[in-house]
């Protein structure tokens, strides 16, 4: 029963977040632009040491913050299902993790960014292949990614992308856009976005990206 209800919180995360990413993907500047999140440094870097260990390079999550939102605290998404916050995390799909982890509440930058590095420990825990890339596709699009690797027999990425087969979503300007597009542009983002601020700190323990 508890497997059955962590599939059915990420199924219903993913499509969340796969519709708050799709409205985002035609904003991104290039790496220079994350200047606005470094706001976000000390507690990103905290709470990610705090699940996952001193080694963990950091710097992803912050790309990641601005992957989800531009690195905006107050922002809510468009998707009608209340996805919030620099991290886009819907709290109504998460509440009952949370609050058992001890976060009651999102809307507080500490609170928030406690519960984006716990929601990536447990994507981390659930992931098939112990990559990073994977870490996020899972935060972003749910458990799908894992039977694309299964599919793919192999834990790299173009060939997990390679395997993806997912419906095209249609927005209201007409554009459409493929999910595996979404998901795995996402990964792919986070690691460019990131570039810069791991210039001075290559070395990324036992965490490999892809």
């Amino acid at each position: 029963m508890r497997l059955r209800t962590m599939r059915s919180q990420a199924s219903y995360a993913a499509i969340t977040a796969v519709v708050a990413f799709a409205a985002l993907v035609l904003t991104y500047g290039d790496a220079g632009a994350l200047q606005p999140c470094k706001k976000y440094e000390k507690d990103v870097r905290r709470y990610h040491h705090q699940y996952f260990g001193l080694d963990f390079p950091y710097e992803y999550s912050i790309a990641q913050l601005y992957t989800e939102s531009l690195c905006r605290g107050g922002m809510m998404s468009s998707d009608g299902i209340g996805s919030q916050g620099p991290a886009q995390i819907t709290f109504g799909v998460w509440r009952e993790k949370l609050e058992k982890e001890g976060i009651q509440e999102i809307n507080s930058i500490s609170s928030h960014l406690r519960a984006q590095a716990y929601i990536n420990r447990l994507s981390y825990d659930q992931a098939k292949c112990k990559k990073l890339f994977v870490l996020y596709q899972l935060y972003n699009g749910g458990p799908i990614v894992n039977s694309e690797i299964q599919r793919a027999g192999s834990c790299d990425w173009a060939s997990a992308y390679k395997a993806c087969k997912r419906k095209d979503i249609k927005f209201k300007n007409g554009q459409t856009i493929n999910a595996c597009t979404i998901n795995y542009d996402y990964s792919k983002k986070i690691f460019d976005f990131a570039e810069e601020m791991r210039k001075e700190r290559a070395n990324t323990g036992d965490y490999e990206f892809w």
